[in-house]
């Protein structure tokens, strides 16, 4: 019998011990299954698509630019074809004091969604819906967003004690611009 040298052994036991972790890990972050879409809970597919949707080019949308009003106007759309009725809150407004920005002002749209309740206790959920100048912003905020469009579509069958408020703020990577705005400007925040 032929025996392979004792370094031909030892690479064949490092290569089976890369395979086997790229297995294993493979195995540990591979994503979850999906819940179908459905008016008695969370989507988790329904959510993917709707993130799919608002970033179909996958470019970065900095708040002020072409790609972050497309943005805004995919995001109206989606809540309105959901038999909601968005309302954009359009303001300027500056970073609060203590964050460093270059330029501390800009200009924003926010849009909010509200669903009355029983009694006039609001809770207020939010996602930003900007992204910085060098990244597409699924993960910061577009996730975020695509959630708060999920729930907006599960909270439009359910009736609540609360009302609920979903703000989607803009401008938060220039330095929390849109919530500034909401803040200052929007009833709601009194």
């Amino acid at each position: 019998m032929i025996r392979a040298p004792t370094v031909w052994r030892g690479a064949w036991a490092a290569l089976g011990i890369l395979i086997f972790i790229t297995a294993l890990t493979a195995w540990r972050y591979r994503l979850p299954a999906l819940a179908e879409p459905s008016t008695e809970g969370f989507s988790g597919a329904q959510a993917m698509a709707t993130l799919k949707r608002l970033l179909p080019n996958d470019k970065p949308h900095p708040s002020g630019s072409a790609e972050q009003a497309a943005v805004i106007g995919r995001l109206v759309e989606i809540l309105e074809e959901m038999g909601v009725e968005p309302e954009t809150q359009n303001a300027t407004a500056c970073a609060p004091a203590g964050l460093l920005r270059r330029d501390p002002c800009g200009d924003v749209q926010n849009v909010l969604v509200h669903f009355p309740g029983k009694n006039e206790e609001t809770v207020l959920i939010s996602a930003h819906t900007d992204s910085v100048v060098n990244s597409p912003g699924a993960g910061d905020d577009g996730q975020g967003v695509a959630i708060l469009v999920e729930l907006a579509r599960y909270l439009k069958h359910q009736a609540h004690e609360n009302s609920v408020t979903l703000l989607f703020t803009d401008g938060e990577e220039s330095g929390l611009l849109g919530a500034v705005a909401f803040i200052e400007g929007n009833p709601i925040a009194a």
